[in-house]
């Protein structure tokens, strides 16, 4: 892995993580995809969790900080 990370300048942890999603899709080969196709299967979009709480609105955050002064 050490040998792989230097060959494509960079860090064996990146490569480690790389290889781990690559074996989590079962991606265990040269396979035949385009960049754009062999990112989106080792980077999906992340899943949105019903249960998690809102993102704060911020707009009116900061409208009503303005407000309180």
């Amino acid at each position: 892995m050490k040998k792989s990370a230097c060959e494509i300048n960079c860090g064996k942890l990146t490569v480690a993580e790389v290889l781990k999603r690559a074996k989590t899709v079962n991606i265990t080969r040269s396979i035949e995809l385009c960049y754009k196709q062999l990112i989106s299967l080792l980077y999906p979009p992340p899943v949105e969790n019903k249960n998690s709480t809102p993102e704060p609105d911020m707009d009116k955050v900061f409208c009503e900080m303005k407000k309180k002064r």
